[in-house]
Protein backbone atom coordinates (compact mmCIF):
# COMPACT_ATOMS: atom_id res chain seq x y z
CA UNK A 1 0.00 0.00 0.00
CA UNK A 2 1.10 3.28 -0.61
CA UNK A 3 2.47 5.35 2.43
CA UNK A 4 0.20 8.36 1.11
CA UNK A 5 -2.92 6.35 1.76
CA UNK A 6 -2.04 5.39 4.97
CA UNK A 7 -2.14 8.79 6.71
CA UNK A 8 -5.14 10.67 7.55
CA UNK A 9 -6.43 13.36 4.90
CA UNK A 10 -6.23 15.92 7.68
CA UNK A 11 -2.48 15.15 8.29
CA UNK A 12 -1.85 14.76 4.71
CA UNK A 13 -3.20 17.86 3.91
CA UNK A 14 -1.30 19.93 6.51
CA UNK A 15 1.75 18.16 5.22
CA UNK A 16 1.10 18.93 1.84
CA UNK A 17 0.39 22.90 2.55
CA UNK A 18 3.09 22.93 5.28
CA UNK A 19 1.02 23.58 8.12
CA UNK A 20 2.79 23.33 11.70
CA UNK A 21 2.46 20.27 13.77
CA UNK A 22 1.40 21.42 17.56
CA UNK A 23 2.31 18.27 19.77
CA UNK A 24 0.94 18.32 23.35
CA UNK A 25 2.88 16.13 25.36
CA UNK A 26 1.92 15.19 28.46
CA UNK A 27 3.33 11.93 29.58
CA UNK A 28 5.96 9.58 28.31
CA UNK A 29 3.94 7.52 25.99
CA UNK A 30 2.52 10.23 24.52
CA UNK A 31 6.20 11.09 23.61
CA UNK A 32 6.39 8.00 22.24
CA UNK A 33 3.20 7.98 20.23
CA UNK A 34 4.25 11.68 18.53
CA UNK A 35 7.60 9.71 17.43
CA UNK A 36 6.02 7.40 15.72
CA UNK A 37 3.66 9.69 14.05
CA UNK A 38 6.59 11.86 12.91
CA UNK A 39 8.34 9.32 11.40
CA UNK A 40 5.39 6.84 9.80
CA UNK A 41 4.26 10.75 8.58
CA UNK A 42 7.04 12.31 7.62
CA UNK A 43 6.04 15.06 9.06
CA UNK A 44 9.19 17.41 8.73
CA UNK A 45 11.44 18.49 11.84
CA UNK A 46 10.67 22.61 10.61
CA UNK A 47 7.06 21.93 10.96
CA UNK A 48 6.97 20.25 14.58
CA UNK A 49 6.34 22.63 17.68
CA UNK A 50 6.68 20.31 21.36
CA UNK A 51 4.95 21.70 24.33
CA UNK A 52 6.08 19.67 27.26
CA UNK A 53 3.39 19.19 29.61
CA UNK A 54 4.29 18.73 33.45
CA UNK A 55 8.00 18.76 32.75
CA UNK A 56 7.87 15.66 30.11
CA UNK A 57 10.95 14.72 28.46
CA UNK A 58 10.84 14.93 24.99
CA UNK A 59 14.26 13.66 23.98
CA UNK A 60 12.83 10.81 21.70
CA UNK A 61 11.24 13.74 19.60
CA UNK A 62 14.57 15.40 19.04
CA UNK A 63 12.90 18.90 19.41
CA UNK A 64 13.40 21.25 21.92
CA UNK A 65 10.26 21.89 23.68
CA UNK A 66 8.36 24.95 24.70
CA UNK A 67 7.68 24.59 27.94
CA UNK A 68 5.67 27.70 29.10
CA UNK A 69 6.30 28.31 33.33
CA UNK A 70 3.03 27.76 35.11
CA UNK A 71 1.94 30.53 37.19
CA UNK A 72 0.80 29.77 40.50
CA UNK A 73 -2.80 31.65 40.13
CA UNK A 74 -3.55 29.23 36.89
CA UNK A 75 -5.38 26.31 38.55
CA UNK A 76 -7.22 28.79 40.97
CA UNK A 77 -7.95 31.34 37.80
CA UNK A 78 -8.88 27.55 36.03
CA UNK A 79 -11.23 26.24 38.89
CA UNK A 80 -13.22 29.81 38.90
CA UNK A 81 -13.56 30.36 34.98
CA UNK A 82 -13.29 26.80 33.31
CA UNK A 83 -10.38 28.01 31.03
CA UNK A 84 -6.53 28.37 31.94
CA UNK A 85 -3.92 31.40 31.66
CA UNK A 86 -1.27 28.82 30.74
CA UNK A 87 -3.55 28.03 27.60
CA UNK A 88 -3.15 31.37 26.51
CA UNK A 89 0.43 31.49 27.23
CA UNK A 90 1.23 28.51 24.83
CA UNK A 91 -1.38 29.94 22.26
CA UNK A 92 1.09 33.48 22.36
CA UNK A 93 3.42 30.97 21.67
CA UNK A 94 2.34 28.76 18.58
CA UNK A 95 0.80 31.94 17.17
CA UNK A 96 3.94 33.40 16.93
CA UNK A 97 4.83 32.56 13.22
CA UNK A 98 1.75 32.96 12.09
CA UNK A 99 1.25 29.52 10.32
CA UNK A 100 -1.46 27.51 10.40
CA UNK A 101 -1.41 24.14 12.22
CA UNK A 102 -3.25 21.11 13.60
CA UNK A 103 -2.97 20.39 17.56
CA UNK A 104 -2.18 17.15 18.27
CA UNK A 105 -3.47 16.69 22.13
CA UNK A 106 -4.83 13.22 24.53
CA UNK A 107 -7.72 15.26 25.24
CA UNK A 108 -9.74 18.53 25.56
CA UNK A 109 -8.28 20.08 28.78
CA UNK A 110 -8.87 23.31 29.56
CA UNK A 111 -5.50 24.13 28.16
CA UNK A 112 -6.69 22.88 24.74
CA UNK A 113 -9.46 25.44 24.44
CA UNK A 114 -7.94 28.17 23.53
CA UNK A 115 -5.62 26.65 20.84
CA UNK A 116 -8.73 24.99 19.02
CA UNK A 117 -10.42 28.86 18.94
CA UNK A 118 -7.52 30.03 17.29
CA UNK A 119 -8.33 31.35 13.33
CA UNK A 120 -4.86 29.52 12.53
CA UNK A 121 -5.85 26.06 14.53
CA UNK A 122 -6.64 24.24 11.11
CA UNK A 123 -8.11 21.37 13.13
CA UNK A 124 -7.21 18.82 16.06
CA UNK A 125 -6.29 14.92 16.77
CA UNK A 126 -6.65 13.43 19.70
CA UNK A 127 -3.42 10.63 21.05
CA UNK A 128 -3.36 8.01 23.52
CA UNK A 129 -2.26 8.64 27.02
CA UNK A 130 -3.32 6.23 28.95
CA UNK A 131 -6.57 5.15 30.82
CA UNK A 132 -8.51 7.78 29.91
CA UNK A 133 -7.84 6.60 26.38
CA UNK A 134 -9.46 3.66 26.53
CA UNK A 135 -12.91 4.62 28.63
CA UNK A 136 -16.45 4.78 27.64
CA UNK A 137 -16.19 8.65 26.84
CA UNK A 138 -18.79 9.19 23.88
CA UNK A 139 -17.35 12.21 21.61
CA UNK A 140 -19.42 15.19 22.44
CA UNK A 141 -20.66 18.12 19.46
CA UNK A 142 -18.48 21.01 19.83
CA UNK A 143 -20.47 24.50 19.83
CA UNK A 144 -20.14 27.79 21.90
CA UNK A 145 -23.03 26.25 23.95
CA UNK A 146 -21.34 23.02 24.46
CA UNK A 147 -18.24 24.66 25.16
CA UNK A 148 -19.36 26.67 28.11
CA UNK A 149 -21.23 24.00 29.33
CA UNK A 150 -18.27 21.51 29.08
CA UNK A 151 -16.19 24.44 31.32
CA UNK A 152 -18.90 24.48 33.61
CA UNK A 153 -18.94 21.14 34.45
CA UNK A 154 -14.73 21.09 34.41
CA UNK A 155 -15.20 23.51 36.91
CA UNK A 156 -18.04 22.24 39.12
CA UNK A 157 -17.53 18.13 39.17
CA UNK A 158 -14.96 16.22 40.39
CA UNK A 159 -12.44 14.60 37.64
CA UNK A 160 -14.54 11.26 37.81
CA UNK A 161 -17.91 12.77 37.04
CA UNK A 162 -16.72 14.63 33.74
CA UNK A 163 -16.99 13.35 30.40
CA UNK A 164 -16.28 15.74 27.97
CA UNK A 165 -13.05 15.02 27.33
CA UNK A 166 -13.11 14.59 23.38
CA UNK A 167 -14.68 16.35 20.22
CA UNK A 168 -16.75 14.75 17.70
CA UNK A 169 -15.21 17.46 15.09
CA UNK A 170 -11.54 15.99 16.04
CA UNK A 171 -9.58 14.90 12.45
CA UNK A 172 -8.31 11.66 14.10
CA UNK A 173 -7.70 9.41 16.70
CA UNK A 174 -4.54 7.64 16.89
CA UNK A 175 -3.19 5.00 19.51
CA UNK A 176 -1.37 2.07 19.59
CA UNK A 177 -3.42 -0.28 21.51
CA UNK A 178 -6.32 -2.38 19.18
CA UNK A 179 -9.11 -1.11 21.64
CA UNK A 180 -7.84 2.68 22.08
CA UNK A 181 -10.53 5.17 21.81
CA UNK A 182 -13.95 2.29 22.25
CA UNK A 183 -16.31 5.26 21.05
CA UNK A 184 -14.61 7.30 18.49
CA UNK A 185 -16.17 6.62 14.82
CA UNK A 186 -13.92 3.45 13.21
CA UNK A 187 -13.01 5.72 10.27
CA UNK A 188 -11.43 8.37 12.24
CA UNK A 189 -9.32 5.51 14.74
CA UNK A 190 -5.63 5.15 13.67
CA UNK A 191 -3.54 2.47 15.33
CA UNK A 192 -0.33 2.75 14.97
CA UNK A 193 1.81 -0.36 16.02
CA UNK A 194 5.47 -0.15 14.20
CA UNK A 195 7.45 0.64 17.04
CA UNK A 196 10.51 -0.10 15.67
CA UNK A 197 10.89 3.63 14.66
CA UNK A 198 10.56 4.70 17.81
CA UNK A 199 13.00 2.13 18.90
CA UNK A 200 15.56 3.12 16.23
CA UNK A 201 15.20 6.92 18.37
CA UNK A 202 15.22 5.53 22.05
CA UNK A 203 18.38 3.59 23.95
CA UNK A 204 16.86 1.29 26.45
CA UNK A 205 18.61 2.66 29.95
CA UNK A 206 16.96 -0.40 32.55
CA UNK A 207 18.87 -3.21 30.61
CA UNK A 208 19.28 -5.59 33.23
CA UNK A 209 16.74 -4.05 35.37
CA UNK A 210 13.72 -6.30 35.97
CA UNK A 211 11.45 -4.65 38.46
CA UNK A 212 10.12 -1.62 38.18
CA UNK A 213 7.86 -0.03 41.16
CA UNK A 214 5.62 2.72 39.98
CA UNK A 215 4.06 5.31 42.51
CA UNK A 216 0.08 6.52 42.05
CA UNK A 217 -0.94 10.26 41.15
CA UNK A 218 0.30 12.57 43.83
CA UNK A 219 -3.20 13.56 44.32
CA UNK A 220 -4.20 10.00 45.45
CA UNK A 221 -1.91 9.47 48.12
CA UNK A 222 -1.70 11.86 51.44
CA UNK A 223 2.20 13.46 52.23
CA UNK A 224 1.90 11.46 55.67
CA UNK A 225 1.56 8.19 53.39
CA UNK A 226 4.83 8.84 50.85
CA UNK A 227 7.11 6.87 53.07
CA UNK A 228 5.11 3.36 53.99
CA UNK A 229 4.30 3.98 49.81
CA UNK A 230 7.83 3.10 49.21
CA UNK A 231 8.55 1.09 52.18
CA UNK A 232 5.49 -0.87 50.49
CA UNK A 233 7.19 -1.25 47.17
CA UNK A 234 10.92 -1.60 48.61
CA UNK A 235 9.73 -4.43 50.33
CA UNK A 236 7.85 -5.99 47.21
CA UNK A 237 12.14 -5.86 45.53
CA UNK A 238 14.04 -7.93 47.70
CA UNK A 239 16.36 -8.34 44.21
CA UNK A 240 16.49 -4.38 43.97
CA UNK A 241 15.58 -2.63 40.81
CA UNK A 242 14.30 0.96 40.57
CA UNK A 243 11.24 3.28 41.14
CA UNK A 244 9.08 5.47 38.64
CA UNK A 245 7.64 8.12 39.75
CA UNK A 246 4.12 9.20 38.33
CA UNK A 247 4.48 12.56 36.22
CA UNK A 248 3.17 14.37 39.14
CA UNK A 249 5.53 13.93 41.68
CA UNK A 250 8.34 14.00 38.79
CA UNK A 251 6.99 17.64 37.73
CA UNK A 252 7.58 18.82 41.42
CA UNK A 253 10.77 19.33 42.59
CA UNK A 254 10.66 19.68 46.21
CA UNK A 255 8.62 16.80 45.90
CA UNK A 256 10.84 14.58 43.98
CA UNK A 257 13.65 15.66 46.24
CA UNK A 258 12.19 14.35 49.58
CA UNK A 259 10.72 11.14 47.90
CA UNK A 260 14.61 10.17 47.11
CA UNK A 261 15.56 11.16 50.55
CA UNK A 262 13.25 9.13 51.70
CA UNK A 263 13.83 6.17 49.68
CA UNK A 264 17.20 6.28 50.40
CA UNK A 265 17.10 5.86 53.67
CA UNK A 266 14.63 3.01 53.67
CA UNK A 267 16.47 1.06 50.66
CA UNK A 268 20.03 2.08 51.47
CA UNK A 269 20.87 2.25 47.39
CA UNK A 270 18.94 -0.89 46.67
CA UNK A 271 16.06 0.43 45.16
CA UNK A 272 16.93 4.10 43.44
CA UNK A 273 14.44 6.64 41.58
CA UNK A 274 15.35 5.89 37.80
CA UNK A 275 15.53 9.01 35.51
CA UNK A 276 12.41 10.88 34.26
CA UNK A 277 13.81 10.20 30.52
CA UNK A 278 13.14 7.08 30.87
CA UNK A 279 9.55 5.77 29.04
CA UNK A 280 8.36 2.21 30.28
CA UNK A 281 6.71 1.48 27.52
CA UNK A 282 9.84 1.62 25.48
CA UNK A 283 11.90 -0.62 28.35
CA UNK A 284 9.10 -3.03 28.30
CA UNK A 285 9.26 -3.09 23.89
CA UNK A 286 13.45 -3.77 24.72
CA UNK A 287 13.06 -6.29 27.86
CA UNK A 288 10.88 -8.53 29.77
CA UNK A 289 9.88 -6.40 32.86
CA UNK A 290 8.30 -6.79 36.37
CA UNK A 291 5.95 -3.60 37.09
CA UNK A 292 4.61 -3.33 40.65
CA UNK A 293 2.22 -0.79 41.70
CA UNK A 294 -1.58 0.47 41.89
CA UNK A 295 -3.04 -0.58 38.36
CA UNK A 296 -2.44 2.08 36.19
CA UNK A 297 -2.98 2.17 32.35
CA UNK A 298 0.44 0.26 32.32
CA UNK A 299 -1.20 -3.10 32.94
CA UNK A 300 -2.14 -2.99 29.24
CA UNK A 301 0.97 -2.09 27.90
CA UNK A 302 2.85 -4.96 30.00
CA UNK A 303 0.10 -7.23 29.08
CA UNK A 304 0.66 -6.01 25.18
CA UNK A 305 4.56 -6.06 25.41
CA UNK A 306 5.33 -9.51 27.30
CA UNK A 307 5.59 -7.97 30.74
CA UNK A 308 3.78 -8.58 34.22
CA UNK A 309 2.31 -6.50 36.52
CA UNK A 310 1.76 -6.78 40.16
CA UNK A 311 -1.12 -4.42 41.60
CA UNK A 312 -0.68 -4.05 45.08
CA UNK A 313 -2.28 -1.33 47.35
CA UNK A 314 -0.06 1.93 47.78
CA UNK A 315 -3.10 3.95 49.09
Amino acid sequence: MNKKTLVPSGIQYAIDNDYQHVFMISNPVVAMIVRIIIDTYGIQSDKIVCISMRNTDTSIIEKKPINPPPRWYDVIYTKIFGKTPFGRRIANVVRKNNDRFLLYTSWNYPDVEGLLCLPLCAGHIYLEEGWLSYGLYKPYTANQLNIWKSRLRYRNSRRNDFKDYFRDDALAFIGILPDVFPLAPNCKRKILNDYSVALLKYKPKLTGIKTIGLTPAPRRVAHNQWESMLKALVDRMPDGGVIKLHPGFSADIKAKNELELMLTNISRGLVVLCSDNIILEMEMLSESKKLIGPRTSLVRYAEAFGSKFENINLY
